[in-house]
């Protein structure tokens, strides 16, 4: 029979002869007998038969104490070894027979001789006891009472239980409970067979390079494994933000505090990216039936079984819609991932419509890092950290790259490579736009990163901009905002999409690439201003750039056309889109109908603001345009040349306003009446000239 007690519930408790007997030990009697009986209790403890392996209990004994103490090795360690959390030592092992017994001191010899390995054998007084018998309680309990009197037995259960007490004093209980959890996963294991142990596929090792994030990490966990533990949840975020950065030390700090979860990790760039990692994970964990099956549907039937036990699974760039839920009638990726008690499944995608339609509410956004994060970053991924020293380039670089993991790992990079300064760097970037597209679609190595994934911020990028337009709706108003100043952009302003629903899923759809935020309480949005330098280089690639340049032109040519004053509070929030727009042309020869029509009605705003030189400058240019493509008496020539002339006399260029009037009133005199209002209105400005310019007659 077997006492039915495991080194794994022991506790200390008080007792007789000294606190020594009484101390709980982990105690497995057992005649060397066999059968099958059934279990009986005696004074609350249960015995069960030979069936269960208690005529052989040292094996069981050694193997539970090497599952806590020593489950790599097998090894006993010294007490105070670097963790100082565990004894090491075998309690106690009782045997079944002599024989078994000198085997197992055998084995266990050299902790024997040093008073770490224990016997205790009650040699006289059961003779006569069978297993039968088990209700002569009180002559076993006599019997071993007289054994655990004799001195020498008091002096080996002393020496055994201070090698116990060490065990319970460690201070560490962490340590003890993280490893008993460890115990009791292996034995569940164990014992249920149909449970495969624990298995990791992550296919980057980890980030020693990853910092902050801790708001954001924390979050992800405690969804992911708190008290009520969701099965599915996404991070969410711009491309080149650190998703997958962020799931990456989810996955590794899974493998190392989860001991009993599985964690596996599939690509989702695309239907091929996703099969051929299906068939890797179904080879890796030896599911049957691969050479005939869809290892997709294998891989799914597996993840819904208890056979797989815990599992964490990362599906990594979930951005594109038609590999994620599918198209015409075609499964997408997520038809073949389970939803069970028993999994968690973590995504990426830069797209919150996706986010939200495989996670519901369970979305964590992944932003832009802070300032601090930043500079950390940047610490890190530099070989020669005395750049840092110059705090104001630093600074300066950091705000310019709006705080961007993927940016500034990319400008890390190149200076690693070239012999310049964070200074220099700094004004390669703001040199020209040009400029600064190169070196963001410059690429470079990450070995956190896949190889043949775009690793430059620029062509990361492109991947959602090509995503976006099968959204036609959204990709016009990508277009049009390409142009504009990236920052206050009012709704009022973009180009409508047939209907005010339209409209609207046409900004969500920006706004859910990271690529648009809408500001709080307020119509009104801001473009992330790296993403409109690189979309704006994009567009210009294509063959129908003119067009959609042309296209955002006519747009703001049909709302921005009065300069009156109780609209002021609308042209105002027009005018820095309008100015951005027409600027981006060098040369006269770049300004067409559009254009001109707006630089008119912006010059004259701008005088209204009392920016008279700009408005000189700006008019100056349609002057320039019209007078040669258009003839001398065409009505948006004469127009131009007059508000000109106006803005001349403002800003103290008197004498050129004289000149312009006199030419403009000249014209309309050969071509307008003598009332019409043109004339009489030219004819009143050149006389406030004259009166300017001292030629007033006595």
């Amino acid at each position: 029979m077997k006492l039915v007690c495991h080194l794994r519930a022991t506790r200390e408790s008080q007792g007789e002869r000294g606190n020594v007997r009484g101390y709980a030990l982990s105690l497995t009697i057992s005649p060397a007998a066999t059968g099958f009986f059934t279990p009986v209790k005696i004074t609350g403890r249960t015995f069960v038969d030979g069936a269960l392996g208690a005529n052989n209990p040292v094996d069981q004994v050694e193997e539970e104490a090497a599952d806590i103490w020593c489950p790599k090795t097998g090894e006993l360690k010294p007490l105070d070894n670097i963790l100082k959390f565990l004894s090491k030592t075998l309690v106690q092992i009782t045997t079944e027979t002599e024989e078994t017994a000198k085997k197992s001191i055998g084995r266990w010899r050299q902790h024997y001789d040093s008073k770490r390995y224990f016997r205790f054998n009650v040699e006289q007084g059961l003779q006569d006891v069978g297993l039968a018998e088990f209700k002569e309680q009180g002559t076993i309990m006599a019997a071993t009472d007289q054994y655990l009197d004799e001195q020498t037995r008091v002096s080996q259960v002393r020496d055994c239980v201070e090698n116990v007490k060490q065990k319970q004093s460690v201070q560490n209980r962490d340590c003890i409970g993280t490893t008993v959890e460890a115990y009791h996963t292996r034995v569940v294991l164990r014992q249920h067979a149909q449970v495969d142990i624990p298995r990791h596929s992550i296919p980057f090792s980890k980030n020693c390079q990853f910092v902050g994030r801790s708001e954001i990490l924390k979050t992800v966990r405690e969804k992911l494994f708190g008290d009520h533990g969701h099965r599915s949840i996404a991070l969410v975020g711009l491309g080149g933000v650190g998703k997958t950065q962020v799931a990456l030390w989810i996955a590794h700090w899974t493998n190392e505090n989860k001991s009993h979860w599985s964690v596996f990790w599939m690509p989702a760039f695309s239907r091929a990216s996703f099969e051929r990692a299906s068939l890797e994970l179904v080879e890796e964990l030896d599911i049957e039936g691969v050479e005939k099956g869809d290892p997709k549907q294998l891989l799914r039937r597996y993840l819904r079984s208890s056979k797989s036990g815990n599992w964490l699974l990362i599906v990594d760039n979930a951005d594109d819609e038609e590999v994620v839920f599918g198209i015409d009638g075609e499964n997408g990726i997520y038809d073949y991932l389970p939803q069970t008690d028993s999994g968690r499944i973590l995504s990426t995608t830069r797209s919150r419509q996706i986010a939200v339609d495989i996670a519901g509410p369970e979305v964590v956004d992944v932003s832009q890092m802070s300032e601090g994060e930043a500079r950390e970053l940047l610490g890190k991924g530099l070989t020669n950290k005395t750049l840092l020293r110059d705090d104001k380039s630093v600074a300066g670089l950091l705000d310019f790259l709006a705080y961007f993991p993927l940016a500034i790992n990319q400008e890390a990079a190149y200076l690693n490579k070239m012999p310049i300064s964070l200074a220099e760097y700094l004004l390669l970037l703001r040199n020209t736009e040009q400029d600064l597209v190169e070196l963001l679609a410059a690429e470079f190595r990450d070995v956190t990163r896949y190889p043949r994934a775009p690793n430059a911020v620029a062509t990361t990028w492109i991947i959602s901009f090509k995503q976006i337009q099968k959204d036609e709706d959204a990709a016009n108003l990508l277009f049009f905002m390409s142009y504009t100043e990236p920052r206050a952009i009012p709704r009022s302003m973009l180009p409508g999409a047939g209907s005010e629903q339209r409209t609207t899923r046409a900004i969500g759809t920006l706004c859910g690439y990271s690529f648009l935020s809408r500001r709080n309480g307020e119509e009104v949005f801001d473009m992330h201003r790296l993403v409109q330098v690189v979309s704006r280089w994009w567009i210009q690639s294509r063959e129908d750039s003119n067009e959609k340049k042309q296209a955002a032109l006519g747009h703001l040519a049909t709302i921005f056309n009065t300069d009156n004053w109780d609209s002021r509070d609308l042209w105002r929030s027009y005018l820095p889109h309008v100015l951005r727009t027409i600027q981006g042309d060098a040369g006269d020869g770049g300004w067409g109908l559009h254009e001109c029509q707006l630089g008119f009605w912006a010059g004259r705003c701008l005088g209204k603001e009392g920016r008279n030189r700009e408005a000189a400058e700006l008019l100056e240019h349609v002057v320039a345009v019209r007078e040669r493509t258009l003839s001398e008496e065409h009505a948006d020539r004469l127009a131009s040349q007059h508000e000109l002339a106006s803005a001349y006399e403002v800003n103290g260029q008197v004498k050129e306003a004289v000149e312009l009037l006199e030419h403009v009133v000249a014209v309309e005199g050969r071509t307008l009446s003598e009332e019409h209002p043109d004339r009489l209105a030219s004819q009143h400005a050149l006389a406030s000239a004259y009166e300017a310019n001292g030629q007033v007659k006595a």
